[in-house]
């Protein structure tokens, strides 16, 4: 997708445009889902660089570039550009196998798990918690007003297992950095 030259001061006074349609104001919940979606995008680059696992590495990688598309998917709401690359359930497949595979290293836990560990850990926690909220202003901008607005169901089923892989992530880095698991329980003050 080749991108045009940067349109210089035309979002000074609180709008953008999205592909297709007219300015939209930078407070809508299009442009805060695009701009979670990007700054989840930032956070996976970071922790790219606290990663040491190569195999975690590739991972971040794909879904760094997949998440392209997604924001791509949100942009383009109104399909106007009907050549541009969508979720499919292909991604949705893949990220449910990068599930399995994390989970199968890892044994059952029965509590909350508390996000304190080394930075490689925390970083994916946090990526986590931005997803979820991505996912959450995705909702707000599919159930809005705008009955003209054709969204792709399947970024939200995206959004929703991105997150549940961030968090099966998060645990393998912790159980291969050798720092323990710490629980949540109610009866601690």
């Amino acid at each position: 997708m080749k991108l045009s030259k940067p349109n210089i001061g035309k979002g000074d006074y609180g709008s953008t445009e999205f592909i297709g349609t007219a300015v939209a104001y930078k407070s809508s919940w299009q442009a805060e889902a695009c701009g979670t979606v990007d700054e989840l995008n930032a956070m996976i680059g970071e922790a790219y660089t606290r990663i040491q696992q190569a195999k975690v590495k590739s991972d971040l990688l794909r879904i760094a570039k997949d998440l392209f598309i997604l924001g791509t998917d949100i942009a383009n709401t109104r399909m106007s550009k009907k050549d541009l690359p969508r979720i499919t359930t292909r991604h949705i497949h893949h990220i449910e196998e990068l599930i399995i595979k994390y989970e199968k290293s890892l044994k059952r836990i029965h509590h909350f798990i508390v996000p304190i560990g080394p930075p490689s850990f925390t970083i994916l926690q946090q990526a986590r918690a931005v997803c979820r909220r991505a996912e959450r202003q995705l909702v707000k901008f599919m159930k809005s007003d705008k009955t003209d607005i054709k969204n792709n169901p399947l970024t939200l089923a995206y959004l929703n297992r991105l997150g549940d892989l961030f968090f099966e992530m998060a645990r393998f880095i912790l159980k291969e950095s050798d720092f323990p698991e710490i629980y949540w329980s109610r009866d601690v003050s």
